[in-house]
């Protein structure tokens, strides 16, 4: 009888955030090229991600992300909401949203049972602005990240708390709604 042979561990996100010195929030956005990562700190994770070997393709927690989709549109909860510690409320909620369609469509608002009140925003000029609904024309993606749009969770509940997978229900004009699960992660992205 042969020894039984075991392939090499893939190498993850945590991985390349852990020889980076940084969150794998931070080793996320910066491969994906979104904002809010320092251009030489999103040089770095992109070199020693190659380095390693890393293929999202191949990685076994990347081929488990949360794809939801209705008609031609996807979102994408690849990063979720981030609780800084000893903070407990305001958290954020990041994702992508994808129209696949041939049609414009306008997201009007989220909620989840984790959040008394969910809201969109975005940052910009070092401030805040609610916003009441994002038309997302055909074939557009957007960003729901750091710096940008993202969802903000007031009067958050005890069950918001790293490790927890937390419902969102989305709703878009014309009463389509989808509902998406997040993963929470604590402001070091574990």
């Amino acid at each position: 009888m042969s020894p039984k042979r075991s392939s090499p561990r893939n190498t993850t996100l945590h991985d390349v955030a852990a020889r980076c010195g940084v969150s794998i929030w931070t080793v996320s956005c910066a491969l994906r090229q979104l904002p809010g990562v320092k251009k030489s700190t999103a040089e770095r994770v992109v070199l020693t991600a190659r380095e390693m070997g890393y293929d999202p393709a191949r990685n076994e927690g990347a081929r488990r992300l949360v794809m939801k989709r209705f008609g031609k549109t996807t979102i994408n909860s690849l990063v979720a909401l981030f609780l800084p510690p000893g903070v407990v409320t305001p958290s954020g909620g990041y994702f992508t949203l994808r129209n696949d369609g041939e049609k414009a469509i306008t997201l009007t608002g989220a909620e989840s049972p984790a959040c008394g009140m969910l809201m969109m925003h975005k940052s910009s000029n070092g401030g805040m602005e609610h916003v009441m609904s994002l038309d997302v024309a055909a074939g557009e993606t957007v960003h729901f990240a750091p710096g940008g749009y993202h969802l903000m969770c007031m009067d958050t509940k005890p069950v918001l708390k790293p490790g927890a997978q937390i419902p969102v229900t989305f709703r878009f004009m014309g009463g389509q709604v989808v509902t998406a699960n997040f993963q929470a992660r604590n402001a070091a992205g574990k």
